[in-house]
């Protein structure tokens, strides 16, 4: 090891770099899968003053049969379930309790302010934090508010300002009386509030007689869970729940932030399998080259009378040293790395606020074992190889490969390509979701398939590059494409990490472009609407404003959809899907929707209309009889009325406003689609709708536009985080894996000026072989590219969705070019400090 100190050098930064990434990525994933984590994370928030909190109980009850058994799901509710206003009556009348406090949560968002739709309360629920007035004073009058402190600072809003907020009841103009400080010191609960007096909260909240809780102030001397016990007693309700400590925060505001929590998890769970398979590929691949690399040693080994056994022994050995050490410290560095990368989550928007990944003995343990598993494992192939290197080896002038492709890498060649070969078969029927999903898979699958079978590709693809190298150069083309080509598994080796980063990198931005790309190609060819409207809050736009729109002289009629969410039963547990309410009498004008079957004429009363996609997840066929269950757990029996020809942008299931009445929480429009009557000016319309307050207005055009280029903007941040240390990891590899080659050739380097090679040719020799190693890696990279967008683009097909495949080549171009910078970086900095080393050799006599 000391006398192959370069090559043992890089094998440790490989390995210490995967542990790295295992162990960061694993503390993460499991933060996000630790509840009692999350709930520490948030604490009690708007209801930390409060001893003990009253409400309804918020879970479903979906009886559920999956073919064997029957039982009874219990999901968290979607949609908040209120109880009656003189429950707070009952609830003071309890010995032990001091005070009560009713809790109103309803949408109220100022106008160009951020999104908050749950963000209005009465005042006397301030003291539940408690919110202390900092200035100004508590709201009196019908038109005045009190706003939390970071809402009144982002919107420069002092007492005696003049605002507009949005409210279910339409946008009110209102004056700043006072400015409050909320707990949320320590980050764990930021949320924005507009506080209002209780008897107008109790207007805009939509429902006067229900609160969303009863706070309950404890009398000195009286614990809180001693009052609660009580409580419990005295009301004897099932329906309620009294609770204390973290679980007094309200369900909506712990699911919405668990569901955040969650859905990072689910990119971190992506990103854990991406780092698992780059850094297992990379260090197996890097072990397999340093074991090429010694061949001639091994054989001068085997000619002294070493073993086969002995050999294998002593690589493994090695092997087990250096993942020890390197997995060693991998670990200490990752225990940081899972800090500095849910700051990052958060920092993205990926994860809520006050997210974060403590040190978890699992992951570092787990990280560990893959380390020294790994490096020992991607060794034993290849030192069972190396032991049988026969012993004339040694003597051997021309290092030329033998038996390139051995019957391992044909096993697994063949094997890993007809497991893409079913995978593609399969993206076409399993929907547009799940096909970036396999995409993901797929990728993984075909990166191992071909670096199995490069050596194949290295002649062919050398040859290429050889033919304009040699008539460009002397001798140098020329000698350079012969190296290459008499060691097609050194150059596949080297060629690996380059293949892995093209691959991954090429493939992910093609899928967020062809994705991108149908969703808008999808709606465009299925909204017929001129103009859309939407809130400028981001937070929904109210019935009354709804309203307005419909009045404008020129407009014919105004559609949307409220966005809600609820559960379908299928076999097995029931599948969370999105909902929307929409008005079947303008579902039609807005949308150029057509059924694949039923008929959108039966969308009226108890009737569905389900998307493409969803009817092919849930089973579910056109006049078929089954029960929806709502946001707020209400079961509802409904007739499928329509089954969609495509998805055209809408929710899974469509209700009508008969089912949805009094079941969704904040019946905000998100978008509304204006559609004109005849002969109707559109600048006239357009400048009219701007007018109203709070609102945004585009044409259908421009807002398709926008819609893509957010979605691609916000995939790209997921992109960052998601493999962006794993390309991070693989362009440093592939800098290391080419120092490591070049930084071995000194002797060969020697020689070369020897026989009488100047700096210049040997600089180009260097230079031909390591864009060889370059555009072996690239194309096979790109092919792994253009199969998985493909088998996207089919996957997207398959739904009926206007599919567009779409690859973004300036950013491929931009991949590529970071390879080629990386690698010359990596292959002739130690092949300029060779020169130096040999510069005083001269030509032999």
């Amino acid at each position: 090891m000391r006398t192959r100190w370069k090559l043992f050098t890089g094998l440790i930064v490989v390995v210490v770099l995967g542990v790295t990434m295992l162990a960061a990525t694993g503390q993460m994933l499991l933060a996000t899968r630790d509840a009692s984590l999350v709930r520490d994370q948030i604490g009690a928030g708007r209801f930390e003053a409060a001893s003990v909190v009253v409400r309804a109980q918020q879970r479903a009850h979906i009886p559920t049969d999956d073919g064997e058994t029957t039982f009874d799901y219990a999901p968290l509710l979607l949609e908040a379930r209120r109880v009656p206003a003189g429950l707070g009556s009952t609830v003071d009348a309890v010995p032990g309790v001091r005070a009560v406090a009713l809790d109103r949560t309803f949408s109220a968002t100022l106008v160009g302010g951020a999104d908050g739709t749950r963000a209005g309360h009465g005042w006397s629920s301030a003291a539940l934090a408690p919110y202390r007035l900092t200035a100004g004073n508590e709201p009196r009058g019908r038109d005045e508010v009190v706003l939390d402190a970071g809402t009144a600072a982002a919107q420069n809003l002092e007492p005696g300002d003049r605002t507009q907020v949005i409210t279910l009841g339409g946008v009110r103009d209102v004056t700043v009386a006072g400015v409050a400080q909320g707990p949320g010191g320590d980050g764990r609960f930021a949320a924005p509030a507009v506080f209002f007096p209780d008897q107008v909260a109790a207007e805009l909240s939509g429902a006067k007689d229900f609160v969303d809780a009863v706070g309950v102030f404890a009398e000195d001397g009286v614990a809180a869970e001693a009052l609660a016990e009580q409580l419990r007693a005295a009301l004897g309700d099932q329906s309620l729940v009294v609770v204390t400590g973290t679980d007094k925060l309200d369900p909506a505001t712990v699911s919405d932030y668990t569901s955040a929590v969650t859905d990072s998890g689910s990119f971190l769970a992506i990103t854990a399998l991406i780092s698992a398979f780059v850094s297992v590929f990379v260090v197996a691949s890097t072990f397999a080259f340093v074991v090429a690399q010694r061949r001639r040693e091994l054989a001068l080994l085997r000619t002294v009378g070493a073993t086969p056994k002995q050999v294998q022994r002593m690589m493994i050995g090695e092997s087990a040293i250096v993942g020890t050490l390197a997995s060693l410290a991998g670990c200490v560095l990752g225990a940081i790395g899972g800090q500095v990368l849910a700051g990052l989550t958060v920092s993205f928007g990926i994860a809520p606020p006050g997210f974060s990944a403590p040190v978890a003995p699992l992951a570092l343990i787990v990280a560990f074992l893959v380390g020294v598993g790994v490096s020992v494992a991607g060794v034993f192939a290849a030192s069972r190889q190396a032991g049988k290197v026969a012993a004339v080896e040694a003597l051997r002038q021309a290092d030329v490969e033998q038996g390139v492709m051995t019957r391992g890498r044909w096993l697994i060649g063949i094997g890993f390509f007809a497991l893409a070969l079913v995978m593609i078969l399969l993206m076409a029927r399993v929907g547009g979701e799940a096909s970036v999903v396999f995409a993901i898979v797929l990728t993984e699958v075909l990166v191992v398939a071909l670096a199995a079978l490069a050596p194949l590709f290295v002649p062919p693809l050398v040859w290429l590059l050889a033919r304009p190298l040699s008539a460009w150069t002397d001798v140098t083309g020329l000698l350079a494409g012969a190296n290459s080509r008499s060691a097609p598994r050194r150059v596949a080796a080297l060629a690996a990490p380059i293949l892995i980063t093209v691959a991954i990198g090429s493939s992910m931005l093609g899928v967020i472009a062809t994705t991108s790309a149908t969703a808008a190609a999808d709606a465009r060819a299925h909204l017929s609407a001129p103009f859309v409207v939407t809130a400028s809050s981001g937070a929904g736009l109210p019935q009354d404003t709804i309203g307005r729109m419909r009045s404008i002289a020129g407009v014919a009629d105004v559609a949307g959809v409220v966005q809600t969410n609820g559960w379908a039963p299928n076999l097995g547990e029931p599948d969370q899907v999105t909902m929307g309410v929409a008005d079947p009498k303008t579902l039609g004008t807005v949308f150029k929707v057509a059924a694949a079957s039923g008929s959108l004429d039966a969308f009226t009363g108890s009737t569905v209309v389900v998307n493409r996609e969803a009817s092919g997840l849930l089973g579910w066929t056109a006049g078929q009889q089954t029960t929806v269950y709502l946001g707020d757990g209400t079961a509802v029996p409904v007739t499928v009325a329509a089954v969609l020809g495509a998805d055209a942008g809408l929710p899974d299931v469509l209700l009508t406003p008969e089912i949805a009445a009094g079941h969704v929480h904040d019946p905000l429009t998100s978008e509304a689609y204006v559609t004109l009557a005849p002969g109707a000016d559109l600048d006239d319309v357009r400048d009219a709708l701007a007018e109203l307050p709070g609102v945004t207005v585009a044409t259908s055009e421009e807002w398709l536009s926008s819609q893509s280029q957010n979605s691609q903007q916000d995939n790209l941040v997921a992109i960052a985080l998601l493999f962006g240390m794993a390309i991070l990891y693989t362009g440093i590899s592939i800098a290391n894996t080419l120092a490591m080659s070049m930084g071995e050739r000194t002797e060969e380097i020697r020689l070369m000026r020897r026989i009488g090679a100047t700096g210049r040719q040997i600089t180009g020799v260097m230079l031909g072989e390591i864009m060889a190693v370059v555009l072996v890696g690239v194309v096979l990279g790109l092919l792994v590219a253009v199969v998985t967008v493909v088998g996207v683009w089919r996957g997207l097909a398959s739904t009926g969705a206007e599919a567009v495949m779409d690859l973004p080549l300036l950013q491929l171009i931009g991949v590529v070019a970071t390879c080629v910078v990386i690698a010359l970086a990596g292959g002739m900095v130690p092949t300029m400090r060779a020169l130096k080393v040999t510069a005083a050799a001269r030509p032999a006599e």
